[in-house]
């Protein structure tokens, strides 16, 4: 049996095979519909980046080398306006990989000036949108970066100036009295849910200074201040007010239950 080729030899003979090929976006005839790589390989000898890392990935295997088939992104573009390189969709590559020496090893056979064929495909109109595309990043980053606490000068300045015009249109319109009928005094409103227990536990959690912000959900609340297991009794607790079908009296006793047990354990009594 003779000898295996050394690996340097053979990813040197792969290269110099495909050294006589072209790049080229565009396959011409119907020959290749069928056998593309064949049509590729023997007849046309010109493809795009995909034909040279299908057949390189295929070649290395047939010679006993493992490879695979890689897509992704030639990445050269660098910005320095944005100090930061641009990937265009006509960055897009592909490439075999070699495992040689423990190691995967890049096999790119496609030739160098795939690069600058694809670039003749920028239309006239490519620094002009650009410019724009480059200077809404910049806003986005800059907004990202913004804080609340930055413009809080302003903040105080519009609230102040809303207030006045608030008061001032108060100050100014005419009072309407509305007579409503006997029957509207009775108007009741559904509170469904009012009566929910967890509410206690809200309760006590504020007490020791653990406070929900006034439009802070819930769930978030107790995330932040560390109680995630109250979490369960939330979802009966949110269930219980928001369901139109409600709970049932099994699920409100449960609820109970289990309100009157995290009370005692993390209610601290009173000495006198």
């Amino acid at each position: 049996m003779p000898d295996p080729i050394p690996t340097d030899e053979v990813l040197s003979s792969i290269h110099e095979f495909f050294s006589e090929f072209r790049y080229t976006l565009y396959q011409q005839g119907t020959i290749f519909q069928d056998e593309p790589l064949v049509h590729f390989l023997t007849d046309r000898k010109a493809g795009h980046c995909e034909y040279f890392a299908s057949a390189t990935a295929l070649m290395l295997r047939h010679l006993g080398i493992p490879s695979r088939y890689v897509v992704g992104y030639s990445v050269q573009e660098w910005n320095e306006s944005l100090s930061m390189y641009i990937v265009r969709q006509r960055h897009a590559h592909a490439w075999a990989t070699a495992y040689i020496n423990g190691q995967w090893v890049v096999v790119d056979t496609t030739p160098s000036q795939w690069l600058s064929l694809e670039e003749t495909q920028t239309g006239m109109l490519q620094p002009v949108w650009d410019f724009f595309s480059n200077n809404q990043f910049r806003f986005q980053i800059w907004r990202n970066e913004q804080r609340l606490e930055d413009y809080q000068t302003e903040l105080y300045i519009i609230g102040f100036i809303l207030a006045i015009i608030l008061i001032w249109r108060i100050a100014t319109s005419e009072q309407v009295i509305i007579k409503k009928e006997s029957s509207a005094a009775n108007l009741s409103f559904d509170t469904t849910g009012e009566d929910s227990p967890f509410f206690q536990v809200e309760e006590q959690l504020t007490t020791i200074g653990l406070c929900r912000s006034r439009s802070e959900l819930m769930s978030k609340w107790l995330l932040r201040i560390e109680h995630p297991e109250l979490l369960p009794m939330l979802i009966t607790h949110n269930r219980w007010r928001f369901d139109p079908n409600g709970i049932s009296m099994q699920d409100q006793q449960i609820l109970l239950s289990q309100v009157q047990e995290w009370l005692t354990e993390n209610t601290t009594p009173v000495t006198s």
